[in-house]
């Protein structure tokens, strides 16, 4: 199965994604430690994602992640990004 019938879930510092079908479990990916305080505190209802082909943004409280979209595997991250207006930053992928 490619990125199409995929549903991708995220709060609580949790990524799940979901066959969009039978809403089994394919991958689950766990935000780390390593993120500030403000991080861990907010995520529980402050994510966003941004699905760009083979990638996944994952952006919440300061931080950034970029997972692949096949398997949830951590390609990078960044814990040290300006919180902003709406405590998550945008996330915006240009093609």
């Amino acid at each position: 199965m490619g990125m199409a019938g995929r549903l991708f879930v995220a709060g609580a510092g949790k990524v799940l994604c979901l066959d969009g079908r039978t809403g089994a479990s394919i991958w689950t990916w766990e935000q780390a430690v390593v993120a500030p305080w403000y991080a861990r505190s907010v995520t529980s209802f402050q994510m966003k994602l941004q699905l760009a082909g083979e990638h996944l943004y994952v952006g919440m409280a300061g931080c950034a992640y970029c997972l692949d979209a096949a398997d949830g595997r951590e390609l990078w991250r960044r814990t040290d990004l300006p919180l902003g207006a709406g405590i998550t930053p945008e996330i915006v992928v240009q093609s």
